[in-house]
């Protein structure tokens, strides 16, 4: 983290809130979420003039907290859970179970034991309290929360879920090819998400709709 500031757009006025990483600005543009790690680890909130700063929610290995469109929620990923795997590439670490099955005289000596964090979705409310999991893949990072859903980048593309009982996660787009995704956002009031997809020579910006439809480059 560093120092969190603050810019009015309309004036250029600059000025410093406090220290920390991932901020984000409350819908009525009066408080702002963000997180702090090592000894005072959780969310925290402050008000946007630099005041009030309380810790709500506290808990290891958080990142990238967002607000609900109606400023009630704010869901964030947490990565302090794991699961052992034998690290078989960069990309892809087996469960215990599957490996033993395709290697059942043993894990050859070059494949090691390791235990993978995984990146999973949660909420609380303002206050920081409901705590609750939101449905996700196990490599959810960067969500949005707009009207349309949450929106996520993983690694296997851009994701929809909701925040209701019964939500499942939905791919929106993905190319196994170049899978590279990363940092979608909601439009206001609209289905459509921009995100970072990163190319051969360049990373550019990209729109596609909530339903998967409508994909193209904008740089």
């Amino acid at each position: 983290g560093g120092i969190i500031y603050g810019y009015n757009l309309e004036t250029g006025d600059l000025w410093s809130l406090t220290n920390g990483f991932d901020p984000a600005i409350s819908p009525d543009g009066s408080t702002v979420v963000f997180v702090r790690d090592g000894g005072e680890t959780g969310l925290y909130l402050i008000d946007i003039g630099g005041g009030n700063e309380r810790r709500i929610f506290e808990r290891p290995a958080l990142s990238s907290p967002k607000w609900s469109t109606d400023g009630q929620w704010i869901i964030f990923t947490r990565n302090d859970e794991g699961v052992e795997c034998y690290l078989i590439n960069d990309r892809q670490c087996m469960l215990p179970d599957e490996f033993n099955k395709r290697f059942p005289m043993g894990a050859p000596s070059e494949i090691p034991l390791v235990t993978e964090y995984q990146y999973k979705l949660a909420a609380v409310d303002a206050n920081g309290g409901s705590y609750h999991d939101v449905a996700s893949l196990n490599s959810a990072r960067a969500a949005d929360w707009g009207d349309a859903g949450i929106v996520y980048q993983s690694s296997a593309g851009i994701q929809i879920t909701g925040d209701d009982e019964g939500a499942t996660t939905q791919t929106v787009t993905f190319d196994n090819l170049n899978p590279y995704f990363y940092d979608p956002d909601l439009q206001p009031g609209g289905g459509q998400i921009v995100f970072r997809r990163k190319g051969a020579a360049q990373t550019g910006l990209w729109v596609v709709s909530t339903d998967g439809s409508g994909l193209h480059a904008l740089t």
